[in-house]
């Protein structure tokens, strides 16, 4: 498990791992924010990207848990369980709000691009990733 900034670990509902000196997505040419979200969801074991209603998603077999552009291209979404968002909308809610609706309520939440640091950004492509990844993948994660 990655270790939080009190050297302890983590958990997938624990709080945001966050960087002393974080780096923010400061790009201003929103393909260039886009890339920088991707990224970190691709270098998760098994993630593979795909398209979910016109925008890139990224997925963990057919499990989605990454959309990008969502719901304009300020914006990304991040499957979490409702737990997880109230505790990272409690602690960042310049960088994350629950999705409007249903979808909102069962965890679905906005990642404001522009906003979020690379070190938060991590830690909550991570959990939403661990929402939907089969055991095994979990496995090859904790060997990391």
């Amino acid at each position: 498990m990655p270790e939080n900034a009190s050297g302890g670990s983590s958990s997938s509902s624990s709080l945001l791992i966050r960087s002393k000196n974080p780096r923010r997505c400061q790009a201003e040419n929103p393909l260039k924010l886009l890339s920088e979200f991707a990224g970190p969801a691709l270098a998760l074991p098994g993630v593979i990207e795909g398209a979910h209603h016109g925008h890139a998603d990224f997925r963990v077999g057919k499990r989605l848990f990454e959309t990008l552009g969502y719901p304009d291209e300020k914006w990304g979404m991040v499957k979490l369980t409702p737990d997880q968002q109230a505790v990272l909308i409690d602690a960042e809610p310049g960088m994350f709000r629950p999705v409007p609706g249903a979808w909102g309520r069962s965890g679905s939440t906005n990642v404001k691009l522009a906003k979020i640091d690379q070190v938060t950004l991590r830690s909550a492509l991570e959990m939403a990733w661990r929402n939907v990844a089969p055991k095994s993948l979990l496995a090859s994660l904790e060997t990391r």
